[in-house]
């Protein structure tokens, strides 16, 4: 079954905000960091015993039992070479960093390398890495993560597997591996990535869930290359390769698995992204501060927060909002949030809302209070992908000026790759943000809908601070907002 890049971004993106996405890693992820695939992996030793690696590459554990058996038995010097492949140290690639942003708990993989487990750990993530049945009796504490390797680790080189003897051993060596394997793929949606499905021991498990679910299987997504007539040494031999992969497809479709073809492997990076920035945009930071409302009236100004909160929160993207308790606003964000998963939404308030007050500084010279508040409006602005900015005053010596935190916090916002959307009628910091805004040629040669979104954020009230033209202005926000999380040129109706 064929899919197109949108529907897999939807769908995958889906399974991560149920909480039940699980990514499967097979030797393409890691090319990239200059580690080899199989092929490559046994091009020598196939050449000491006069076979091609290419040739066999629809049977390799059979080409690496060859060369164990004419070895003497020994399978060693192709540990030496497992070792030697996979024994450096290099770092992960865009790819895995991607992976490891995203919040997913469960990782598989036939890889020998440690680049998914480095990733993770690197985004402050503790791993509990599982590559034989008897680590399955024991749980990492407070772990994040579960990585499976089910084919090994480079670190235990004797117990990897690879050839047709480590393959048959599998049933009695490592059965509970492969029954975790076969819960996970009932429970979760997969996303494979780098893999060939040319592995018996995935093929075995795939067909025995199909056999026992009676073809109801969960459906699962993958990246398959597109074959491509540079690739191939005659017109006959790419007819032949595409009418193959015609049928991989087919046949993959047996078992639930969406292929979504790709012209080159960098577009899967694309495709990641896209998933990660549908992910994080469901998490929006709301800057604002009022000590003055002015020209909303105190009433029309709590209208206009609580029910811009209370529609953002039923929007069928789920949105989450993260507010640093600004004065004036925060008060108002949460008990929106509190009134709605108490009146029937099916929510938590937890899944909805994370309050995240800013320390108050003592002194405006305190350097040690000043470095304190930076670090934390960073950690604020870093976790979420749309940045709404509200208002912007507060009392300064007996009067109303702009607040300057709010500026620091859009600035964040651009460094870390939260989309600014000021709201331009809310006035003081917020209307000199939206000015800015439309100046940010960066941003707007990267996002095409920026430009957009920023002109239903510009909504003019006209000078009718009433509640029609304020739930008027709400609709736009909500525009905008979906806009930039719609990755197309649509909006829904609000």
């Amino acid at each position: 079954m064929l899919c197109s890049k949108m529907k897999l971004v939807e769908k995958y993106s889906e399974a991560i905000v149920a909480g039940n996405a699980a990514i499967f890693a097979g030797a393409g992820l890691s090319i990239g960091a200059g580690y080899v695939d199989w092929v490559n992996l046994l091009s020598e030793p196939a050449k000491e015993i006069q076979l091609d690696s290419t040739k066999e590459k629809h049977d390799l554990i059979t080409l690496a039992q060859f060369y164990i058996n004419e070895s003497g038995n020994n399978r060693g010097p192709l540990n030496e070479i497992i070792n030697s492949n996979f024994g450096l140290q290099t770092e992960p690639t865009e790819n895995h960093k991607i992976l490891a942003n995203l919040p997913i708990s469960t990782y598989w993989s036939t890889n020998y390398d440690c680049l998914m487990e480095k990733a993770l750990e690197a985004n402050g993530k503790i791993c509990d890495v599982k590559h034989d049945d008897k680590q399955l009796k024991i749980s990492q504490p407070n772990r994040d993560v579960v990585v499976y390797k089910m084919h090994g680790d480079v670190r235990q080189i004797d117990s990897t597997v690879i050839s047709r003897d480590d393959y048959q051993a599998y049933e009695r060596e490592r059965s509970l591996t492969r029954e975790v394997l076969e819960g996970d793929l009932i429970t979760k949606t997969f996303l494979f990535i780098g893999f060939s499905f040319e592995d018996p021991n995935i093929n075995h498990v795939l067909g025995r869930l199909r056999i026992l679910l009676s073809g109801n299987t969960r459906s699962h997504y993958c990246f398959l290359r597109k074959v491509n007539i540079e690739d191939c040494v005659s017109q006959d031999d790419y007819v032949y390769k595409t009418r193959r992969q015609e049928l991989q497809i087919h046949d993959l479709g047996r078992y639930g698995i969406h292929v979504c073809l790709i012209d080159q492997y960098d577009e899967i990076t694309e495709i990641l992204m896209m998933i990660y920035n549908r992910y994080r945009r469901r998490t929006i930071f709301i800057s604002g501060s009022a000590e003055t409302y002015d020209p909303f009236s105190d009433t029309n100004a709590q209208y206009f927060l609580h029910d811009l909160t209370s529609r953002l929160i039923k929007r069928k993207h789920n949105y989450r909002i993260i507010s640093g308790y600004g004065h004036g606003i925060g008060e108002c964000i949460l008990n929106a949030v509190i009134k709605e998963c108490s009146s029937g939404l099916q929510r938590k308030i937890a899944d909805c809302i994370t309050l995240l007050p800013v320390p108050y500084k003592k002194r405006k010279t305190d350097t040690k209070d000043i470095t304190l508040v930076k670090e934390y409006r960073k950690e604020l602005v870093k976790s979420s992908g749309l940045s709404l900015f509200l208002f912007g005053n507060k009392a300064e010596d007996d009067r109303i000026v702009l607040a300057d935190g709010m500026k620091e916090e859009y600035e964040l916002a651009y460094r870390y790759g939260s989309i600014q959307l000021p709201i331009l009628c809310t006035g003081y910091m917020a209307e000199e943000l939206y000015h800015c805004a439309k100046k940010s040629n960066e941003i707007i040669g990267q996002e095409p809908n920026y430009l957009r979104a920023l002109d239903y954020c510009g909504f003019n009230l006209d000078g009718n601070y009433n509640q029609n033209q304020i739930g008027k202005m709400i609709t736009s926000i909500l525009n905008a907002i979906d806009l930039m999380n719609s990755f197309d040129d649509s909006t829904e109706d609000c």
